[in-house]
């Protein structure tokens, strides 16, 4: 974990001082992880991403990745094995005149 220093994210115990059960991992790190499992977009191209960030995955969370082509983007969701919500929602695709006038 390069470049972060929230403990919160490194040891349980000071995870647990702020009321998480646990220390979890970093939501971008875990967004570029499931990012990189996708078939990749133009990158000649100007690219979009959109996350909901749902909520957190603890280490050792046993999860999987769903995962479909949608609208030209690459639609996801990355979910706990014991839950049904997704913890992160995300869709990524090359950006054209009609996906960037919704941002």
């Amino acid at each position: 974990m390069m470049g972060d220093y929230n403990d919160i994210h490194r040891w349980h115990w000071y995870a647990r001082l702020f009321g998480f059960r646990q220390a979890f991992f970093h939501s971008q790190m875990i967004a570029g992880q499931c990012m990189s499992r996708l078939p990749a977009p133009d990158p000649q191209k100007s690219q979009r991403l959109d996350l909901w960030l749902k909520g957190r995955v603890y280490f050792n969370s046993d999860v999987s990745l769903r995962a479909a082509i949608v609208e030209n983007f690459n639609s996801f969701a990355l979910m706990l094995r014991c839950n049904e919500r997704p913890v992160i929602l995300g869709r990524w695709g090359n950006a054209d005149a009609r996906t960037m006038s919704t941002i």
